[in-house]
């Protein structure tokens, strides 16, 4: 007890250094601006552009939103070369998005493996909010910008999202016609074409727009037992809108839908029963291919409608999506073991909101949100004449067997939110808001089959009930028109849930997790207004922080509470555009991260340790240069430090750090009609551990360690034809 709490304490003196460092290397990013408000830039200078942004859903300057946030105009996408959210992944501090766009913001990753646990960070197309992580695959074909915001967001958005919030608006369709396909080719027969197309319909009054886009590649993983390629990519999907003027009223229908059908790399066997040493990494020998399959669809209809000076918007959705996984968890060429999931959800959303318009001396958003979600799900763990080999036993000794689970969450969410903004003087703003949320959720469970091995036969039934208050306030101050600096709390929430997973017990429920976060930051344009830098720093804190813990071999993965865990750092984006024609983007993140309280039971904790899967630095810088006859190059890297991969911290499971590097050339026409590109992604053919785990096996087989690795080096080219 005495080592735990001397521990506790210098995990507190740590903590106090590094935010101070934050604090410092923040102050460092700005100081040299303020010196130099009015420095002369070179003669060939660019200026950077005004931002308009709706993250507090109604439009305003970037640099007038109290809210840490990494913004991607249409333009920006484009040239990064970016096609999906996922690709996003490193180019936005103290933000990851896995290749399952899984997202982690500032230290919390949310991945929703099981009906009975939510994310922590939202993704929103047009204000609908897209529901489970496998809606988090969206392409960004016909995209007008991509808001990613940091911290607790309830006040101003529909759903909670206590850890962030990604913001996706997409191009309005208006009275100028608007066209762009794209085509891609490169290594492993890479395929990828999208389209979209978007002009009036009928007069001033009705405008349609169409996209459509796909890709197929061969995945870099090779089953070398059926000769398949693995981790293939293989997608398709559509979007459509009808928007409709009605004197001052706006009516937009909006539709979509999207398939996937991908073959899954469950990583690298390197070590433990049926392992082969020498064997790449990038190689597996599994009795079958296993597959990943994603349906989704939806529907919205939105209408925009002035009350006087007001604006009142009411967004209405109905989404549902699918999804089927199934591998071969032995990870052998044996008939050993098994795993096939299939999770379905519905879901039903209606937001009515009321904003009154930027630049007013009293701002405001107020509304209220409903949401309501049927999900679905089976789980099934097969076991082959080979299992008995697994337990040390001759082939065909255990017959086979089927543990099978079905469950059924139903979640009914009522929230209230809203914000005020006011102008104390013509420099000294404030803001207050405030959220209200109530939440039930019913679960209906069924087990069966797996009495062997421990699993007992089951039928549950059980809910749970949940209500919050969730406050904002903080203050903002202009030292100029165009450099401002503000200081916030928040609080964030996120309702409990049920573990309808493999389970030896009635399905363990879990409490709801609370956050605090004091955050401070600066945004401001410089140098002539040739460089845009924005700074924040912050300190969090949970409690009852909701935590995936994998419990080994059939046990699955649990949701449960940690006690408390705090988050600490600061995250930096930097545009300059110092000549004329060249434009220097950089990034740069800091986390640092502690469980404070954490018992795993047995005696046993994790406190003073480091959070799962977060880094403590995060860093990126792109350059791109165009010249006047259209020749263009763009060189892109990004860093992360190493972090380890378990809450337990262990050493076998500490990912390394690396950097990757991404480069184009390629020619634009003069009229911005055409392009082409040549691209390479990760040309340093780094290899990168994106995650580790053991086995799902009993023992004594249960020794198997994984690794999946990233990637490897891309070469293409990109058409673009656009008007």
């Amino acid at each position: 007890m005495h080592r735990v709490q001397a521990m506790s304490a210098h995990a507190r003196r740590r903590h106090a250094r590094t935010f101070a460092l934050a604090l410092c290397c923040a102050s460092a990013l700005v100081s040299p601006a303020l010196a130099q408000p009015g420095a002369p830039a070179s003669n060939e200078a660019q200026t950077v552009d005004t931002i308009i942004v709706t993250a507090q859903r109604r439009e305003e300057r970037q640099i007038e939103v109290p809210v840490s946030l990494t913004v991607f105009s249409a333009e920006a996408v484009e040239k990064a070369g970016i096609h999906t959210l996922t690709e996003l992944n490193g180019l936005v501090p103290n933000v990851t998005i896995d290749a399952d766009s899984v997202l982690q913001i500032r230290g919390i990753r949310s991945f929703t493996r099981n009906i009975g646990f939510e994310a922590s960070s939202a993704v929103y197309v047009d204000g609908v909010y897209q529901g489970r992580s496998q809606g988090n695959q969206q392409d960004l074909l016909d995209i007008s910008s991509v808001e990613v915001l940091r911290g607790p967001q309830g006040t101003l958005f529909g759903k909670n999202s206590p850890a962030g919030a990604v913001n996706i608006t997409t191009l309005k369709p208006g009275p100028e016609f608007k066209a762009m396909v794209l085509g891609e080719a490169g290594d492993r027969d890479l395929r990828r074409v999208s389209a979209y197309v978007a002009g009036p319909l009928v007069g001033d009054s009705l405008f349609f727009k169409v996209a459509a886009f796909g890709a197929k590649q061969d995945g870099p993983f090779t089953n070398r037992a059926t000769g398949s390629t693995l981790d293939n990519l293989d997608y398709r999907g559509a979007r459509a809108t009808l928007r409709g003027l009605a004197g001052e009223t706006e009516l937009i229908l909006s539709g979509d839908v999207y398939r996937s059908r991908n073959n899954p790399w469950i990583g690298g066997l390197v070590t433990g029963f049926g392992s082969i040493p020498g064997r790449d990494r990038r190689d597996g020998d599994y009795d079958f291919d296993g597959r990943e399959n994603i349906d989704r669809e939806g529907v919205s209809f939105t209408v925009n409608h002035p009350i006087g000076d007001l604006d009142l918007t009411s967004i209405t959705a109905l989404r549902a999506q699918d999804y089927e996984f199934g591998n071969d968890s032995d990870g052998t060429t044996l008939d050993a073991v098994q795993t096939d999931f299939h999770d379905s959800n519905e879901t039903f959303s209606q937001e009515l909101r009321l904003s009154s318009p930027a630049g007013n001396r009293v701002g405001f958003v107020a509304g209220l949100f409903y949401f309501h979600q049927t999900a679905d799900s089976d789980r099934a763990f097969t076991t082959g004449p080979d299992f008995s080999v697994v337990l040390g036993l001759p082939p065909g000794l255990i017959p086979s067997l089927n543990i099978a689970n079905g469950s059924k969450v139903e979640t009914e969410s009522y929230a209230a939110f809203g914000q005020v903004d006011v102008d104390i003087t013509e420099k000294l703003g404030a803001f207050v808001g405030i959220r209200y949320t109530k939440e039930d959720k019913d679960l209906r469970f069924q087990q069966g089959g797996g009495t062997l091995f421990g699993y007992p036969n089951l039928t549950v039934s059980d809910s749970l009930s949940d209500d919050n208050w969730s406050p904002t306030v903080g203050i903002t101050y202009a030292i100029r028109d165009d450099f401002r600096v503000y200081a916030k709390a928040s609080r964030g929430y996120k309702s409990g849930g049920f573990n309808p997973d493999l389970v030896t017990t009635a399905p363990i429920p879990f409490g709801p997790e609370t956050l605090t976060t004091f955050e401070a930051g600066a945004k401001g344009v410089f140098f002539d207004r040739t460089t845009s830098i924005e700074v924040a720093v912050f300190d969090t804190e949970y409690q009852d922080l909701q935590i995936s813990r994998f419990l080994g071999g059939f046990l699955g993965t649990q949701i449960v509470n940690a006690g408390s865990a705090r988050i600490r750092g600061f995250e930096a984006d930097v545009t300059s555009r110092p000549i004329r024609n060249l434009e220097l983007n950089a990034g740069v993140g800091f986390l640092d991260t502690e469980f404070e309280d954490y018992d795993v039971g047995g005696g046993l904790t994790f406190n003073g340790n480091e959070l799962p899967g977060v880094s403590r630095w995060n860093l990126f810088a792109a350059a791109r240069y165009e010249l006047d006859n259209g020749l263009f190059g763009r060189l892109e890297a990004t860093h992360r430090s190493s972090s380890y991969l378990t809450e337990a911290n262990d050493s076998v499971f500490r990912r390394p750090s690396f950097t990757i590097v991404d480069a184009q050339v390629g020619w634009r026409h003069p009229d911005d009609t055409w392009e082409v590109t040549l691209f390479g992604d990760n040309i340093f053919d780094e290899d990168v551990i994106q995650d580790m785990y053991t086995s799902v096996l009993p023992p004594p087989s249960n020794n198997q360690r994984y690794e999946i690795l990233n990637h490897p080096r891309t070469f293409g080219i990109r058409l673009r034809f656009k008007r």
